[in-house]
Parts: C-alpha cells; sequence; structure tokens
C-alpha cells in the first residue's frame, strides 16, 4: 500500500517542480527585459516636431525615414517610391509599359520642404492608348510626408 501512495506524491512533487521551473523561467525572461531594454522609450523629446515629422535623439526627422537623415533619394524611396508608382499605373486607361526595373524616379527634389513635398520626376513608363499603340510619358509625382498622400501628373513625349 505505501508503494501505491508514494507515486500519486512523486507526481505532484514532479509538477509542483516544473510549475516551479517554468514560473521561474519566465520571472528571468521578464528580469533580463527590464534590465536590457535601454529606458530610453519613456524619455521626452525636448522639441516640438510639425506635422509629419517625429523627434528622434532630439532632432525632427521625417516620419517612416527616421533612419534616412536628410537624404532625401533615401527618404523618398521609403516614403514615397511604392505609393507614387502606384498611384501613376491607375492613371491608365487601358494598359501600362514600365520601361525601367530599378529607378524610375530620376528626378526626385523637394517640392516644398517646410510643407514635407517631395516630387519625383521620371520618364520611364508608357501608356497605351484606344488603338493599342503605347506612348511614352513623363510623369510628377509630389508625396506629402505627413499626410501619405500623393498627387500626380502626366506630360506625353
Amino acid at each position: 500500500m505505501s508503494d501505491q501512495t508514494s507515486k500519486p506524491r512523486a507526481k505532484a512533487s514532479a509538477k509542483s517542480t516544473a510549475l516551479v521551473v517554468i514560473s521561474l523561467a519566465i520571472f528571468l525572461f521578464i528580469l533580463c527585459d527590464l534590465i536590457f531594454s535601454g529606458g530610453d522609450d519613456d524619455v521626452p523629446c525636448l522639441r516640438a516636431c510639425p506635422i509629419g515629422k517625429e523627434c528622434i535623439n532630439d532632432g525632427c526627422v521625417w516620419v517612416g525615414a527616421a533612419h534616412c537623415g536628410e537624404d532625401l533619394n533615401c527618404i523618398f524611396r521609403q516614403d514615397a517610391r511604392f505609393e507614387c508608382e502606384d498611384a501613376i499605373e491607375n492613371l491608365a486607361k487601358y494598359d501600362y509599359d514600365w520601361t525601367a526595373f530599378v529607378e524610375r524616379f530620376h528626378i526626385i527634389r523637394w517640392k516644398d520642404k517646410s510643407k514635407g513635398l517631395i516630387e519625383g520626376v521620371g520618364n520611364n513608363i508608357k501608356f497605351q492608348n484606344g488603338f493599342g499603340a503605347y506612348q511614352r510619358y513623363t510623369y510628377f509625382c509630389t508625396y506629402n510626408l505627413a499626410t501619405k498622400g500623393t498627387e500626380v501628373s502626366l506630360v506625353p513625349h
């Protein structure tokens, strides 16, 4: 009889040991996270940044392109390129054909830096007309960093 009563106690002891080990592991994980997280998340920014910018290391940088600094090409690639490409493609009444696969915007410039407006310009697209012929176009895309909106226009060659 004593042999049978020791088996349930052994099972209960194994379960409680496993529970203690799991609880200790969770506690250590939380403790390490608190110690090694850096703690800079709660430090308030000392600057008031305009719309479309975020305070990082006490400096205002464009949201979404924080690692770019003032590199306009980097900012455009991070925030605007795909939005502009989609907006240009949506202008096609029939079909379109990009003639470049990598650099579709050969000019990237500030249209109005104080408002966060970047303009990308390129001429690497052809649009199909109603007769099936393709015509090359120059495209202009203005991207608003604050609102993430685009405004596009086309000029035929």
